[in-house]
């Protein structure tokens, strides 16, 4: 019995069977792969730039104005980049888990400074 294009059925990589949606279906695995690792280079190079960006106002005070660093915005800046960091690690929390621990340890840490900053 002959089979039309249209009667094939894709059996799983068998002799014989067309390739094209398995070669498709990889395609598509690639796809969604780089689009995920993409946000979670996102996530972690935000959180890099708030904690790097966190110390800027205070360098520039100490440099420029002869002042002494604010310590808020330095744990807000902090805390907020950890914040992006705890995120990227949690979406990869099976390779990742050490980071999603060290960051629950800054958060808190940081948490608490800034409560005892403000009041």
């Amino acid at each position: 019995m002959k089979q039309t294009l249209k009667q094939r059925k894709y059996l799983g990589g068998a002799v014989g069977s067309d390739i094209y949606p398995r070669i498709k279906q990889q395609h598509l695995v690639s796809i969604t792969d780089t689009k995920r690792a993409r946000t979670n280079n996102l996530l972690g190079l935000v959180g890099m730039f708030f904690i790097q960006g966190a110390t800027l106002p205070s360098l520039f005070s100490v440099v420029f104005a002869n002042g002494t660093p604010p310590p808020l915005t330095l744990l807000v800046g902090v805390f907020v980049g950890l914040m992006f960091y705890q995120a990227r690690a949690i979406r990869n929390f099976n390779t990742e888990w050490v980071y999603a621990i060290g960051n629950t340890i800054g958060l808190l840490s940081n948490g608490t400074l800034i409560y005892l900053s403000i009041y």
